[in-house]
């Protein structure tokens, strides 16, 4: 650079009193370059300073500060505690100042403000000029209140920077090392009027002031718009100059490559980029284009992975070090996630240039947290994300069995401060307890020190206190000597600060706001807001290693070889940024009316296309462009306007697709081995689904597998491209030793069999075990409805009362005793936990006060009587299990129950029904139980028909399977008479399954049927006893065909699963598939796109098609 040989030539000729001054952020990195490019040891006769710095050395030199200086992490908690007493003065902030990132949005504008030397009086002034903009208007009113309560607050007492700086002014007077002195500026792009008032007065005290600009002093350059930030600037100073009458002491140095070392080389086509990037009209590039290279990736990761190969292609054949290399994007937090991940594969050095924020550091996520819990009444989310944080010394095993305890058991709030007594059965309680007593004591303590605390100061105290009871410090030393011997350096670095910056936080809230008293919560917002200021900023661990960083931010110097990664519309260039509280176009409108705060649209337009301009420009041998064609979740992205540019600029560039590469292109991505593999599978999967024949990457295949330490790999590679994603079957032998012999399975088993093996396999064969929760979910629902009926027909045969004499009353009395019962117990009485499950409670009760009322209509209606409730099958059960014969000799005995069977005689023969009571919208289907999706029903009546066939010799005939819906339907209409709307509720609720077509039994379960009836799916003519066409019913040797039909299907899935079938062959129906809500997807990995995954679909059949097959099967039967 020209300011650092001039710096050079003054120290050669012994001139003293030399300064840099650079802004705050770059200090390091220029006197990094100062001691490099002057080939000095160090650099004690030149001073690199910023503003604060200067500030710094000016007080310490002639004194003059008095009050307190307090940091950006000072202003947010003033700004924090201001807010909450202010709150009630606000109008357009009042909702949104709560929330965490408003602290940050108005300490931003303040500083504005502050730098533009804007006063409250005079932004309250504004505010009432504006009466065209309400919104606006609103804004700078809250503004003014929030301001002026800042600077009371700070009166006398604090200090803020842009304060300092005044403080600054007033004092460089008194500076005699200004006096005489050398000062040369560079870096800065824009001086608000607080900067230009200080360098006023450096170019009033010293003998030389030199001011670096990047602009074309030529007002008719045909890029002259990329320069207007710093045209003003300049101006500015010009302005100084002139008022002052020192133009001679003011030096500029300008042009579009007045920051460049004489000498610096550019290949003719970056040279040509850098002239012509903004100019209208722009000239054409006619030459030979070989040190630019374009690229068009599928989406980001391909980008870096590119990217990637050329660095090291570069490395290698160029002999470049990774340091003369570095990598721009407009979106470093996607590409740089990425590069974290991609380049350790490729062995490639990288710093990422990035401040990372110290909220989301664990050691700031269990400070905050353990307020939060104690402030929240220790609710689970907040305990247990405490918990995870790895500092309340419990091992992962311990926490993991607390919080299945917890889940399982609603503890939360009081209940951690008493023994844990439930569960005794399945859980170590001692173990639990000593757990619990570990953890909560010590956050116990913490509340109490809290809450008797008088002011901040002793809660910091308290707090304070609490972290060094349990040893954080340590165990924040020993997790980053942890991290360094894993070789996580840059992890380690960056929680090697936390601890001083989260004591220089206390320290600062105790200065600031020591004496006063505040709430846990506000104490916890305070602090946050602290937190939520601060940035982590990380030093390179090694002076070899690429440079990654942002468009904007990064400043780093001239390189070889320059990346520059998103050129897409939306990212580079941005277009539209963060803004703040005042958008651009607000600051354009308060700059009409004479109010500059900076940061208009203007200004923002061409500070961007500053900052591209500058990245561009630096390299001096090589320049990557590259854009992506789809984000990270795959949603199309188009190319940026840069795209058009560079294409106009270079006729002949490119931009080569990642989509499909010539195999020239293939070849340059290998690379490193670890990085290479990844190609190489997924060239390999191409071959092998025949999707391309290519030598080169056989080759490469061929290289690994003769590679000792890349065999495992290789093999697993191997099988993977012939994977079918079907498994064998397991064998009788492995299949009875997780089944049993005889095959033992219920009903509602074998229907999840049949829907997919796999899936049965892995929940009655492996049998992973989900967590019981303290919740009531649809399932607890349903068996509270199963239980509570259950309950209410026990009570009616223990008083031996009569279903059809039961009146509304007594039903009522019954049904109570029998809720009252059963709800305080379930799952140790969460349904008395909160207010939402005692109304859900009162809820079950009345749905199932209607269901017992519909249960007590229907039977009042019929001449079938129950002969049973909750009826089992196995060897406990009201029956012996249902044997099954299989196809091979075989016996499977099939077990579970039935939730009500009714029975009528009559001369012709003894009728059976089968209901079963469901608590969701579920209606009988009968496709379903043609292909065996729905066998309960069906099994079951077949199986009390032969029970029945051996007590009546023979009489015993199927009546009806039906499903009882227990519901609290809506009812919309306007009918007030009571009668009217029982009717429509009954039929709302009729029952849903299939009935025998017999008249005479139909009427014997309806006695009151006229048309459709209201409680049964079949209607009935009145003229002559015939079926309505729709009615769900048929003939008797059409139902003994579909039960014969269903004992067929049983008895082959037996045999299936007997030989342990445990493909993965999940059934469609429609739209719905087995795959929809199965809990396994992620276990069995069904892909479609794999030749052998497909859907067994279950066609859509009429019912007249199923009357046909069944027909035929009895022909052939």
């Amino acid at each position: 650079m020209k300011i650092y040989g001039e710096i050079g030539q003054a120290l050669r000729s012994g001139e003293k009193g030399l300064i840099l001054m650079v802004p705050e952020q770059f200090t390091l990195q220029a006197e990094r370059d100062l001691i490099q490019y002057l080939d000095l040891p160090g650099i004690l006769d030149v001073e690199v300073l910023s503003f604060s710095r200067l500030a710094h050395k000016v007080f310490n030199e002639a004194g003059g500060l008095t009050r307190t200086h307090i940091n950006e992490q000072g202003r947010h908690m003033i700004l924090r505690r201001i807010l909450d007493e202010i709150q009630d003065q606000l109008t357009v902030y009042k909702k949104v100042s709560r929330q965490n990132g408003f602290i940050k949005h108005i300490n931003d504008l303040l500083s504005d403000l502050k730098k533009h030397d804007i006063t409250p009086q005079e932004l309250a002034a504004k505010a009432e000029e504006l009466e065209d903009s309400v919104l606006l208007a609103g804004k700078l009113k809250d503004t003014a209140v929030i301001y002026e309560a800042f600077n009371r607050y700070l009166a006398d007492k604090y200090i803020d920077s842009e304060d300092a700086i005044n403080a600054l002014i007033d004092r460089m007077d008194q500076a005699a090392f200004l006096s005489g002195a050398r000062i040369w500026m560079d870096g800065f792009d824009y001086f608000p009027p607080q900067s230009l008032r200080v360098i006023e007065k450096l170019a009033l005290k010293a003998r030389e002031l030199t001011i670096a600009f990047t602009l074309e002093l030529d007002q008719k350059s045909r890029d002259s718009d990329i320069f207007k930030v710093h045209a003003l600037s300049l101006q500015k100073i010009r302005d100084i100059a002139e008022q002052h009458n020192i133009k001679e002491k003011i030096t500029e140095l300008t042009g579009g490559n007045a920051s460049k070392a004489s000498g610096f080389n550019q290949a003719p086509e970056i040279r040509h980029l850098e002239q012509e990037l903004y100019k209208y009209p722009y000239k054409t590039y006619s030459g030979e284009i070989k040190n630019i290279k374009a690229f068009a990736g599928s989406n980001p990761e391909s980008e870096v992975e590119r990217l990637a190969a050329c660095i090291i292609s570069l490395s290698r054949e160029k002999g470049w070090r990774f340091k003369e290399m570095a990598v721009v994007s407009g979106d470093l937090p996607v590409y740089g996630s990425i590069i974290k991940r991609v380049f350790p594969q490729y062995g490639i050095p990288y710093f990422i240039d990035e401040k990372k924020p110290i909220m989301q550091n664990p050691i700031v996520d269990f400070i905050l947290t353990s307020l939060q819990a104690i402030s929240r009444g220790y609710r689970y989310d907040d305990v247990f994300k405490l918990l995870k944080t790895g500092f309340c010394g419990l091992p992962r095993e311990q926490v993991e069995l607390l919080e299945n305890y917890c889940l399982e058991f609603g503890i939360k709030g009081s209940r951690w401060k008493k023994p844990f007594e439930l569960g005794e059965k399945d859980y170590p309680l001692d173990e639990l307890n000593s757990c619990r007593e570990f953890f909560i004591n010590p956050l116990w303590k913490l509340e109490k020190d809290l809450k008797k605390s008088t002011d901040i100061q002793e809660m910091i105290s308290a707090l304070y206190a609490h972290l060094s009871g349990i040893k954080l410090q340590q165990q924040l030393e020993d997790w980053v000597s942890e991290l360094k011997e894993a070789g996580r350096l840059e992890l380690a670095e960056e929680n090697a600060q936390i601890w001083r910056i989260v004591i220089d936080i206390f320290d600062q809230m105790v200065e600031i706001l020591g004496s006063q008293k505040v709430s846990l919560e506000e104490f916890h917002r305070i602090l946050e807001s602290g937190f939520s200021s601060m940035e982590a900023g990380i030093i390179p661990t090694t002076l070899d290693q690429v440079l990654v960083g942002s468009v904007q931010r990064s400043k780093s110097q001239h390189v070889k070889a320059l990346f520059v990664l998103g050129l897409n519309d939306g990212i580079l260039p941005a277009g539209s940024r963060e803004e703040g509280l005042l958008a651009a176009e607000e600051r354009d409108v308060l700059l009409n009316q004479g109010l500059n705060l900076g940061g208009n649209t203007e200004l923002l337009a061409a500070d961007e296309k500053f900052g591209i301009y500058t990245a561009l420009s630096k390299p001096s041998d090589f320049l990557w462009v590259s854009y992506a064609l789809s984000d990270t979740e795959g949603k199309a992205l188009r190319p940026s306007i840069l795209v058009d540019r560079l294409e106009k600029l270079f006729p002949e560039l490119t931009f080569t697709n990642g989509l499909v590469m010539a195999e020239e292109q293939q070849q340059e991505m290998i690379s490193t081995p670890d990085s290479t593999f990844k190609f190489m599978s997924e060239h390999m999967r191409n071959c092998a689904d025949g999707k391309e024949d290519s030598l080169l990457w056989w080759l490469v295949y061929s290289w690994y597998s003769s590679q000792p330490e890349w065999k495992g790999r290789t093999d697993q590679l191997k099988q993977a491209l012939f994977h079918r994603n079907q498994e064998a079957p397991l064998g009788r032998k492995k299949a009875a030793g997780l089944y049993s012999l005889p095959v033992r399975a219920s009903v509602s088993r074998l229907e999840q069999f049949v829907k997919c093996h796999y899936a049965y396999f892995i929940k009655y064969g492996l049998r992973p075990a989900e967590r019981k929760e303290y919740t009531v979910e649809a399932p607890d629902l349903g068996d509270l409805f199963h239980r509570s009926i259950e309950g209410f027909t026990r009570r009616i045969l223990e008083e031996q009362l009569d279903w059809r004499t039961l009146d509304d009353a007594k039903c009522e009395e019954l049904l109570d005793q029998v809720m009252d019962q059963i709800l305080p117990e379930h799952k140790y009485g969460v349904l008395q936990s909160t207010k939402r499950y005692q109304y859900l409670s009162r809820r079950i009760k009345r749905i199932t006060g209607r269901a017992v009322w519909l249960l007590t209509e229907h039977v009042r209606r019929s001449k079938f009587n129950p002969i049973g409730h909750e009826i089992s099958f196995g060897l406990k059960g009201t029956y012996p299990p249902i044997e099954i014969e299989l196809p091979g000799g075989e016996k499977m005995l099939l077990e579970g129950r039935i939730d009500r069977a009714d029975i009528c005689e009559t001369e012709d023969g003894v009728y059976i029904n089968v209901i079963d009571y469901k608590s969701g919208t579920e209606k009988f289907d009968l496709v379903d139980a043609w292909f065996g999706l729905k066998l309960q029903l069906l099994v079951y009546l077949q199986a009390l028909l032969e029970l029945e066939h051996r007590r009546t010799k023979g009489k015993a005939r199927p009546g009806g399977i039906f499903y009882f819906r227990i519901d609290d339907p809506y009812i919309n209409t306007h009918e007030k008479a009571a009668e009217l709307i029982e009717r429509k509720i009954r039929q709302e609720l009729k029952l849903s399954g299939l009935v025998l077509k017999d008249v005479n039994i139909v009427k014997c379960m309806d006695s009151q049927i006229s048309g459709w009836s209201e409680v049964l799916p079949v209607g009935i003519s009145a003229k002559n006893d015939s079926f309505y066409k729709d009615s769900s019913a048929l003939h008797e040797e059409e139902f003994l065909a579909l039960l014969q039909h269903i004992r067929q299907l049983v008895s082959q899935a037996g045999m299936e699963m007997l030989e342990g079938s445990i493909r993965v062959n999940p059934i469609k129906k429609g739209k719905e598939t087995a795959c929809q809500y199965c809990p396994y997807r992620g276990i069995c990995q069904f892909d479609r796109r794999l030749e052998d995954n497909t859907y067994r679909i279950i066609p859509n059949l009429e019912k007249d098609q199923i009357i046909q097959e069944l027909a035929k099967g009895k022909e052939e039967g």
